[in-house]
Parts: structure tokens; C-alpha cells; sequence
């Protein structure tokens, strides 16, 4: 006769009949039943979390436990090495601990715990297990953690220190593996050279990155690779304890955190690069082609998962300076290829709605990639803002749990781009070498190349033309007669047409011309090429393609020894001889009476 199947009483719930028992089970109950440690379970389940003035807990986690709302310090170090002290705090600890306390204090605690614990005569006692947590802690300290020892002797001395105690403690397998992971991180820990500075080729780079109008494809492919490489090596630098610091508001950040002020200065030269070419160009086709190779260049990084790179080249474009030119962009809406391109980044990239866009499509992405790395500081800092440091006097641990749920985010994009070859010479010269002028002067340029009201800016170039021809009619009046002044060379010239240095021999002078570049700087704004219009410059003097007079060159009868005049020619004189390439000095003549 068969057995009458039981009642369904009891903690599991029994299996269908007939079907997944197993053959193995008893009395109806699978075997996978009978493996579950239920009473564990059970007792973990009604553990009891009971707030008090040193301890306030938040939510029930996934395994059961509770999370630390808010604790003392003390409270704090006792769960890192409790039995109930789960991965996800330990984690949370290590990453933001410096937001509340020291490196070396966090130590001196875990030395004090073992000692304290380490005397329990039974092997299986809380004390042998507390010391265990501890090992296994500083474990994950030195093997996660090793930047927090750099620069620190006396931190790495204690360690040592720690491990020699543990021999006479008789502890021989714990000073063992104290030593061993000692001697593998922290061991010539200042000695470590950075591979990425070994074997960098002296060169020039080929590619002129300040001309993006010559660029050609595979220059562009070029640019956008070795952007991604150094970009890659400086975020792969960027460390937890640099976070922190960075949106506590050191006042020094660039000491405290020195890739993230790198990584963050040079989004912002290659921002400042971009609306620079763009608006130093005064041709409507250079312009738009120069526009163009920057979208490119920004879709190339874009291909690489260089979402960081692509994001500073997006915020040159779109640069009040450079989202003023209506025609560049008009006719950069013609090339559909290069605007889908940008039309493009603009939605994935784009900063609406808390950067949902982005973010979501940061998500897709398989690693190795760069993030944009505002978002994160953006996000941590509202966070450290926007949450009090302590509550009823205990440490808020939720705003730092909170906090290193970002850092991870961080270090999970924080691989390696193998395909990559570095060229160190092109790296310099963009991080380095790109033209970057202030925001005044490229939105100034803006409006010279595309001014808004044209009848205007032809007025106001007419206005500067007739001011140099009336600065021009002064100079013809003072070589006329008299003793006067040159309104632009400064020189003073007397009635017979020679000036008034006695140094000069017969009736030439040789004068300092630098004395007249302010006043070609801000007057040189006529279009090159353009004839001067007025009264035709008198002998002796050519007329400059601005339409301001440029002096003949002196010749001086004070020649190098040894060199004969050259005929036919003027001579720069001794006192204005120049070393090296360069235009020649500049100087003046006056003509004499003879001459005229």
C-alpha cells in the first residue's frame, strides 16, 4: 500500500506529487530542501536593530541587515569588523572614510581590535573571529586601496610594525600574510615610476594642430586617438581619495587632486581651443570647413567611447561665440553627413533633464570607455552639499554610502584601451601647444566676422580708414617744414628734412620704430590688399597695404668688418642688427632737400 502523503505543515513547503522529488528525498521532501540552512536563516532574520544615542539604522538590505543610517566614529569602526558587516559597507568605508576621519586612525583601530581580541583562549569564539574580520580588512585596505599608503611612511611603518607583533603574539599565519601583502603593495611603494613617461620619442608632432583648415581624414583620426590615450592614462589615475577632496572644496585642488584638476583643466583648453580656430577664421568657406573637421573630430571620439572628449568639443560649438554665426551653421547644414553627425551628439550628449540622455546611453556602452566626467563631479557634489555632514551630533554614513555609489560608477569605466598606440609628440602639442584666446577676444572676433548689423561695421571701418589717412596728412605736413613732431614715429625733424639725432651722418636718421606698434595694432583693421585712398605719400616713402606709411630702411655708413655695402640696397645698422631668423629691424629715413 502507498503511504499516505503528509500534510503541508512545517517550514518548506513540500514538492508536487510525482515530480521534483528526486528520487533522493524523505518522506516526500527533495534533498535540496533538507541542504537549506533554515534555522541560520531564521535567526538572522529575527536579529534585532534597536537605535540608541550612538546608532541610528536606515532600510533593511537584500541579505537582511539594516543599513547605518548615522554612528559615532567608534560605532562605526565596531561594524567594519562585526559579523554582520557586509561587503556593500565595507566598500561604502573604504571609499569615503576620509570625508570623516584619518588613514592613520582608521589603523591604530584595527591594531587595537586584533590585540584586544586576540588573547580568547577558545579558537571559535568571537574573539578569534574578530581578529579574522580584521585581517581580512586590512586585506582589502592594502590590495583596493594601496594610493592611500603612498607618500605615507609612517603609515606603511606601522603596518610593519603590526606584522612583527603578530610573531611575538605567536600568531605566525596571520603575520604571515600580514607581511606578505606587505611586501607586495607597500614594499618600494615611492618607487614606482610611471611607464607611461619611459621612452617618449623627441619629435615634432606632423600634424599642425593649430591649422584644423589644413586637416585631412586620417589627421583627424590621428587627433582623436591620441586625445582618447591621454585622456584614458589621466582618468585611470584618478583615485576615491581624490573625489572626496575635490567636492569638499580644498582650497588647493590641484595638490589634493591633481588628475581631476588635469583632467577637468583640459576639457576646458580643448572647449577654449575649438571656439578659437572657429572664430579666427574671416572667410565665411574656411570657417565653415574648419567647423566642420571639429564635428568630426568630436564623432571620431564619440566612435571611441571617448564620451569625455567628444563633450569638450560639443561645448566649443556650441559656445556663445561661435552659436552666433548663423551662416557658418547654415551652410554647415548643407554637408547632411556632418550635420547628422552633430545632430547626433547633441541627443545623445545632450544635458537636459539631469543628462538622461547621456546617461543612458553611457549604460549601453561596453567598456573601455571615458565618461564625461562632470556628471560625476556635478553628482557628488550635490550630494555632499545637499546632506548634512552629522545628524543629532553622529556621522550621517547614509550620505557617504551614497557618495561611494558614484566613486564605483567611476572606477567601473576605469580600463584600458589596448589597440591604442601612444604618440607622445602629438600629446604635447594638445595639451600643450593649442591656441587659446579669452572669451572677451573670440566673441569679438565673432562680430567682426559675422556682424550683426553690416551697414554698421562698414561704417565703423570707414570711421578707422579716415582717421589713419588724417594721422597720414599730419605726417606730410611735418616733413614740409619746420621743426615738428611725427605724429606716428615719434621723431622730431627739422626744417631742411633731416632729424634731429647728430649721430646719423648726413641728413639720414635711424630711429626705434617699436614706438608706432600700438598704434598699428589697434588701427590695422582694413581689409589686406585694400589701395589707400586720399593723397598719393610723398618721395622717398611706400605706402603700407593698410594705409599706414611704412619708412624706408636706413643706410648706414657703419658696416660689419670685413663685409662690403651691399649696392643697390639699404643696410640695417649696427644698433638694430638682429640674431637669427626674423624680418629685419625697422627704421626711418628722412629724406634730404636734395632727394625731394
Amino acid at each position: 500500500t502507498r503511504r499516505p502523503r503528509p500534510e503541508r505543515s512545517g517550514l518548506f513547503p513540500l514538492p508536487p506529487r510525482g515530480g521534483g522529488g528526486g528520487g533522493g528525498g524523505v518522506g516526500g521532501v527533495s534533498a535540496l530542501d533538507f541542504l537549506r540552512k533554515a534555522p541560520a536563516n531564521e535567526e538572522k532574520k529575527e536579529r534585532k536593530y534597536e537605535d540608541d544615542k550612538f546608532i541610528r539604522y536606515g532600510e533593511v538590505g537584500r541579505d537582511g541587515n539594516p543599513t547605518i543610517k548615522a554612528a559615532s566614529l567608534k560605532k562605526l569602526f565596531e561594524a567594519l569588523i562585526s559579523d554582520y558587516c557586509t561587503p556593500s559597507y565595507r566598500k561604502a568605508f573604504l571609499l569615503t572614510y576620509r570625508s570623516f576621519t584619518e588613514p592613520k586612525e582608521l589603523l591604530q583601530h584595527l591594531v587595537k581590535s586584533y590585540q584586544k581580541n586576540c588573547n580568547v583562549v577558545d579558537d571559535g569564539g568571537a574573539g578569534a573571529k574578530t581578529c579574522i574580520r580584521v585581517i581580512a580588512v586590512l586585506k582589502a585596505w592594502l590590495e583596493k586601496h594601496t594610493y592611500d599608503f603612498k607618500d605615507q611612511p609612517s603609515l606603511r611603518s606601522m603596518v610593519f610594525d603590526f606584522a612583527q607583533s603578530l610573531e611575538e603574539m605567536s600568531r605566525s599565519a596571520h603575520a604571515q600574510h600580514v607581511r606578505k601583502l606587505y611586501e607586495k603593495h607597500l614594499d618600494n611603494l615611492d618607487d614606482v615610476k610611471d611607464v607611461t613617461n619611459l621612452n617618449r620619442e623627441v619629435m615634432e608632432s606632423k600634424v599642425d594642430v593649430n591649422n584644423p583648415l589644413s586637416w585631412t581624414e586620417l589627421d583627424i583620426i590621428n587627433i582623436a586617438e591620441q586625445m582618447t590615450h591621454w585622456e584614458m592614462s589621466t582618468y585611470l589615475s584618478i583615485t576615491p581619495s581624490e573625489c572626496i577632496y575635490y567636492v569638499k572644496g580644498k582650497s588647493d585642488k590641484s595638490l589634493h587632486s591633481p588628475n581631476i584638476s588635469q583632467f577637468v583643466g583640459q576639457f576646458n583648453k580643448v572647449s577654449c581651443w575649438v571656439v578659437t580656430m572657429i572664430c579666427n577664421e574671416c572667410r565665411l568657406n574656411n570657417r565653415v570647413i574648419v567647423a566642420e573637421n571639429f564635428v568630426k573630430l568630436a564623432k571620431r571620439c564619440f566612435d571611441l567611447n571617448n564620451l569625455n572628449g567628444s563633450m569638450s568639443i560639443k561645448s566649443g560649438l556650441n559656445n556663445s561665440a561661435v552659436r552666433r554665426l548663423k551662416k557658418t551653421f547654415e551652410k554647415l547644414k548643407a554637408n547632411k553627413e556632418v550635420w547628422s553627425y552633430f545632430e547626433l551628439m547633441e541627443e545623445k550628449c545632450s544635458h537636459a533633464h539631469a543628462y538622461k540622455n547621456y546617461r543612458a546611453h553611457l549604460h549601453t556602452l561596453n567598456p573601455p570607455c571615458i565618461p564625461y566626467l562632470g556628471v560625476y563631479l556635478t553628482d557628488m557634489t550635490f550630494l555632499y552639499d545637499g546632506n548634512p555632514d552629522k545628524i543629532d551630533g553622529l556621522i550621517n554614513f547614509q550620505k557617504s554610502h551614497k557618495i561611494s555609489e558614484v566613486i564605483m560608477e567611476i572606477q567601473q569605466y576605469q580600463m584600458r584601451y589596448i589597440n591604442l598606440s601612444p604618440n607622445y609628440a602629438l600629446q604635447s602639442a594638445l595639451t600643450k601647444d593649442i591656441r587659446q584666446d579669452d572669451e572677451e577676444s573670440n566673441y569679438q572676433r565673432s562680430r567682426c566676422v559675422e556682424p550683426k548689423d553690416a551697414e554698421a561695421a562698414i561704417e565703423k571701418l570707414l570711421n578707422r580708414e579716415r582717421a589713419l589717412l588724417k594721422k597720414l596728412e599730419q605726417y606730410e605736413k611735418a616733413e614740409g617744414g619746420g621743426a615738428s613732431k611725427c605724429p606716428n614715429c615719434g621723431i622730431r625733424i627739422n626744417s631742411n628734412g633731416a632729424g634731429s639725432d647728430s649721430s646719423a651722418k648726413g641728413n639720414l636718421e635711424t630711429y626705434d620704430y617699436e614706438s608706432s606698434e600700438s598704434l598699428i595694432s589697434e588701427d590695422l583693421l582694413t581689409d589686406p590688399g585694400r589701395p589707400t585712398r586720399g593723397k598719393s605719400p610723398p618721395p622717398g616713402l611706400q605706402p603700407f597695404q593698410m594705409g599706414i606709411p611704412t619708412p624706408i630702411a636706413a643706410v648706414s655708413s657703419q658696416t660689419s668688418p670685413g663685409r662690403p655695402p651691399r649696392p643697390g640696397g639699404p643696410l640695417r645698422t649696427n644698433s638694430f642688427q638682429r640674431v637669427g631668423p626674423g624680418p629685419p629691424a625697422r627704421s626711418h629715413r628722412v629724406p634730404s632737400e636734395a632727394g625731394m
